[in-house]
C-alpha cells in the first residue's frame, strides 16, 4: 500500500521567484528539473497561471497490488508505466512506486528544517474525505478532533513521517465546493534558530509563538513567492 509521500508539486506564476524562496526556507539547493528534497518529501516546482499547490504524489512498495486495490475500492486511476494519477473531489493525487526514498543527507544545524510536517486540505464534506484518504488510498486515521468555538473540524490522517490534514469550517459543511490543497507545515528541528535564520536572509515571517501541541513554537513564513500558507513548527 502507500507507504509514504513522495512530493509536492507547487504551481508558480515566477518559477524563478518560488525556487529562490523555497531554497532560502528549507536550507537546500533546487535541482535541474526545480526540485528540493528534504529528507522526507521532494517539492517541485512548475510553471502555471495560478500559484498553490497543484498535486500530491504518494509513494507505494508494490506499484501494481497498491494500484488496483485503490481502483476497485472506486477511485478512477491513469496509469502510465509506474506511475498513476486521479482527480477526485477537486485534487489532483498522484502514486508511484518507490521502494526507498532519495538519499538527502540530514542537516544537523539546530535552524534545518528536517522535512514536512502536514499538508493541510479543505474540505466541506468531510465524510467524503475519509472515505478518499482513509477508506481508499489506505491511510491511517490517527485522530479526528472538533473543536466548538472554532466552528472547526480537524482530521489527521498518518502517511509516512507526516501527516495529511484535513480541515473542515463546521459553517459550511454540505456546501457544494471542491475539496482544495491549503497549506504546507515544515518540521524544525529548533524553531527558535529556523526563526532566526530566517529572519538573518531577510525572510518576511511572524512573531514567534506557542504552537497547539504542546511543547511546539510555530511561525508563518509570509514570501508571497511560495504560493502557499506556510507555517514552521519546531520545539
Amino acid at each position: 500500500m502507500i507507504r509514504a509521500l513522495d512530493h509536492v508539486n507547487i504551481a508558480s506564476t515566477d518559477v524563478p521567484a518560488t525556487r529562490s524562496a523555497y531554497e532560502a526556507l528549507l536550507g537546500r539547493a533546487a535541482d535541474a528539473d526545480n526540485r528540493c528534497q528534504t529528507p522526507n518529501i521532494g517539492l517541485v516546482i512548475e510553471s502555471a497561471q495560478k500559484s498553490g499547490v497543484r498535486s500530491a504524489v504518494f509513494a507505494a512498495d508494490d506499484f501494481a497490488s497498491t494500484t488496483r486495490l485503490i481502483q476497485r475500492r472506486g477511485v478512477e486511476l491513469v496509469v502510465d508505466g509506474r506511475s498513476a494519477t486521479t482527480d477526485v473531489n477537486g485534487l489532483t493525487l498522484g502514486i508511484i512506486e518507490r521502494e526507498e526514498p532519495p538519499a538527502v543527507d540530514p542537516d544537523d544545524a539546530a535552524a534545518a528544517i528536517l522535512g514536512l510536517d502536514h499538508i493541510v486540505v479543505h474540505t466541506t464534506y468531510p465524510d467524503r474525505a475519509v472515505a478518499l484518504f482513509g477508506a481508499r488510498m489506505g491511510l491511517d486515521l490517527r485522530l479526528d478532533r472538533t473543536f466548538v468555538e472554532r466552528s472547526a473540524r480537524q482530521l489527521f490522517f498518518r502517511c509516512g513521517d507526516l501527516v495529511v490534514e484535513i480541515v473542515v469550517d463546521l459553517r459550511k459543511v454540505g456546501d457544494d465546493e471542491d475539496d482544495r490543497f491549503w497549506g504546507l507545515a515544515w518540521r524544525a528541528r529548533d524553531a527558535a534558530a529556523a526563526h532566526e535564520r530566517l529572519a538573518g536572509q531577510g525572510v518576511e515571517i511572524s512573531e514567534l509563538r506557542t504552537g497547539r501541541k504542546k511543547g511546539t513554537r510555530v511561525f508563518t513564513v509570509k514570501d508571497h513567492a511560495l504560493g502557499v500558507p506556510t507555517l514552521v513548527i519546531g520545539s
